[in-house]
């Protein structure tokens, strides 16, 4: 039982950590990018800003995906999609990629945002329902 809980929070918690990874990261990254890619102050707008648009469009879509696939599965999916934007910031080399990358890592910080916080409640009330039958 109390495997069950660990495996839950830690399945949850992953979101968020990569969540505060990724909104961090840029601001020790984008001074090595800009000498890189040699980017002007509009592009470097840009790489910071897609990962919000991103997130704006995990947000739109994110309880629609949550309620196709289910909360577990879609923690899942933003993890893999984590991973395909981090993969995609590695092997960039163009400010385009980097771009792509970041509005990729953008929409899974959102909808893992949204599955994470709809995963755990769901998973309370059956905390809660063995909590009283424990007592």
């Amino acid at each position: 039982m109390k495997t069950f809980y660990i495996q839950a929070i830690l399945t949850a918690s992953i979101g968020g950590i990569l969540y505060g990874y990724d909104m961090g990261v840029i601001s020790g990254a984008l001074p090595s990018l800009a000498a890189y890619f040699q980017l002007n102050s509009i592009q470097q707008e840009w790489v910071v800003a897609l990962l919000y648009f991103g997130g704006g469009v995990g947000a739109a879509t994110g309880g629609f995906i949550c309620d196709l696939f289910g909360r577990k599965r879609a923690i899942l999916v933003t993890d893999v999609m984590f991973g395909f934007g981090a993969f995609l910031l590695f092997i960039a080399q163009s400010v385009s990629a980097i771009m792509v990358g970041r509005c990729v890592v953008g929409w899974a910080v959102a909808v893992s945002a949204i599955a994470d916080v709809a995963y755990l409640h769901e998973i309370s009330s059956v905390w809660e329902e063995k909590d009283d039958r424990e007592l």
